[in-house]
């Protein structure tokens, strides 16, 4: 299941909620239009698998081996299971993708209700006139 992200402009969805969206926009008011969407947050399988580490192993075997490491690595299905699973596992503890695709977006129009709750803060009179 995706999360939900927000965006006052729908390119820049890097806000996870809409309550954060409102807090870094003030220009936001009861009636504009935000868009809402699903980040896609990619797989480490998205991004590495076995057969990248074993074409690697073999370009760079060629380049030291020549014509004698052609058959270079020869790894059976169950080592290159073994390996992805170490890939992912490893891509998952240190270096989780924390950037994401969005699909869905979709117009919110932004209502009353949505807005913060004006009335519990206290506003300070600079004493110029100006609130």
């Amino acid at each position: 299941m995706s999360d939900k992200v927000w965006s006052a402009d729908e390119e820049s969805f890097c806000h996870t909620s809409l309550v954060d969206l409102l807090d870094s926009d003030d220009s936001i008011i009861e009636g504009s239009t935000v868009w809402c969407g699903d980040a896609d947050k990619p797989s480490a399988s998205e991004l590495i698998d076995a057969d990248d580490v074993i074409e690697l192993l073999a370009s760079r075997a060629a380049d030291v081996g020549g014509e004698w490491a052609e058959d270079y690595p020869d790894v059976t299905k169950e080592a290159k299971g073994e390996l992805e699973a170490l890939l992912w596992s490893w891509v998952e503890k240190h270096c989780k993708p924390e950037f994401w695709s969005v699909t869905n977006a979709e117009k919110y129009v932004v209502t009353a209700d949505d807005l913060p709750d004006c009335s519990a803060q206290t506003v300070t009179c600079s004493g110029d006139g100006s609130g």
